[in-house]
């Protein structure tokens, strides 16, 4: 009952508003901040708001009451209701770390899993290739097959080298180079050696 609703409520007599005051009394409950008037005079100040917006005192003399609260047994049951909050969001987050480290773990394993059956796929397709050539060439495993690409490759090498023989040649006189180079600096350490003995 709002304020406005309790002024349009009339006390027929000072009795009925008496009897309320020991209603509340009797069944309302202790505000954690007293009302000014039960501050001044040190008195308990008891209220029960679906009665009256005043508490016993105030509505027993008949005068203005400020006080506003809720009943002094409520923290403890706040209080806990805020604990088992706090516990539960605690538990909450160490879920979400946990279930993080869990998703960056399966991660790994779904790209290496990944990997691995790429992997094998391309050497299935490589074997299959190589089953139809051995078909073709008549050849009765993949030894033969090997050892008749490696001749093919071979050739190519020594057919290359034949079409373009300054290739051969510069890579001779960069091989020369190169053992040049290495025995000039094996020299200098041979002679940096001997100065020290």
């Amino acid at each position: 009952m709002s304020r406005a609703g309790e002024k349009r409520k009339r006390y027929t007599t000072s009795s009925d508003r008496k009897e309320t005051a020991i209603f509340i009394q009797r069944e309302g409950f202790q505000l954690d901040m007293a009302c000014s008037e039960c501050f001044k005079h040190k008195r308990k100040c008891l209220m029960d708001s679906s009665t009256s917006e005043r508490c016993s005192e105030c509505l027993s003399r008949n005068v203005l009451c400020d006080g506003v609260g809720v009943p002094l047994d409520s923290f403890p049951q706040l209080n806990e209701a805020a604990d088992r909050l706090t516990a539960e969001e605690r538990e909450a987050e160490n879920d979400l770390v946990h279930y993080q480290k869990e998703l960056k773990r399966v991660h790994s394993l779904i790209e290496s899993s990944l990997a691995k059956v790429i992997r094998l796929s391309a050497q299935k397709d490589i074997l299959r290739k190589k089953g139809h050539l051995m078909v073709q060439r008549g050849l009765l495993n993949l030894d033969e097959l090997e050892a008749q690409e490696e001749a093919e490759e071979e050739e190519l090498r020594q057919s290359t080298k034949r079409q373009h023989p300054e290739a051969e040649e510069e890579e001779l006189r960069q091989s020369a180079k190169r053992q040049h180079l290495e025995a000039e600096q094996s020299r200098r350490v041979a002679e940096t050696t001997d100065s020290f003995n």
